[in-house]
């Protein structure tokens, strides 16, 4: 492993706990919520600076559906992230009050809008990269495959179960306000990463159905 390697994967591991844990607020309220949502902005910031290449190559090449699909859901996934951000500023009460934004009901709206297709968009961002979602199959083990596709299947169903019970479709249709309010703090920290490791496993398992060939077969004399 590279350097490079070992510092883009140690930041989109970081990026991906403080997305999480800031997700979870009734864990953390108010200050803490804005302290690590800031860490979260610059982690992001750092992650978009250290893939700075996909953004030079974005019109070069030809575009397969794969490519295109890839990239809609990147951009779709920068959109969010930095409305969810801007909003999240302009909501700010403690880290950000020096620039004197009055948090307006449609900032209020828009956090958790983008707070939820964030995390959506995330996991399906996961799931097509798949590099990461590998590392959880190990290679020549049809046992521990298995193993790995069951507790995938488990995470899966019970992230579906939770974004109903969370109903995130409201909050993604702006019907909802609030995320997860009224709900055990690490139960909601445990909820929020099953939807995400759920997404991924989903999207992984649907590129490996979409680009499986079947080993020809010798053809008998």
């Amino acid at each position: 492993m590279t350097p490079k390697l070992y510092v883009k994967l140690s930041v989109d591991a970081l990026m991906t706990v403080l997305f999480l844990i800031c997700l979870d607020y009734p864990l953390l309220r108010n200050m803490p919520h804005e302290v690590l949502g800031t860490a979260l902005a610059v982690c992001i910031l750092v992650h978009n600076g250290l893939n700075w290449s996909w953004y030079r190559h974005l019109f070069a090449g030809k575009y397969t559906p794969f490519r295109g699909i890839l990239t809609a859901v990147n951009l779709l996934l920068l959109i969010s992230m930095a409305g969810m951000i801007i909003s999240g500023i302009m909501l700010s009460r403690h880290v950000f009050t020096f620039l004197q934004l009055d948090g307006s009901f449609s900032a209020r709206r828009l956090h958790p809008f983008f707070a939820c297709w964030s995390l959506l968009l995330m996991g399906i961002h996961l799931g097509l990269n798949g590099g990461l979602i590998k590392l959880f199959f190990p290679q020549g083990k049809p046992w521990a495959k298995r193993i790995a596709y069951a507790c995938g299947l488990l995470i899966t169903l019970y992230g579906l179960y939770a974004f109903i019970r969370l109903d995130l479709a409201d909050k993604m249709l702006m019907q909802s306000l609030h995320v997860g309010r009224g709900t055990n703090g690490w139960l909601l920290l445990a909820d929020y990463a099953a939807i995400l490791l759920g997404a991924a496993f989903v999207v992984y398992q649907l590129v490996k159905w979409a680009t499986f060939k079947p080993a020809s077969k010798p053809i008998s004399k």
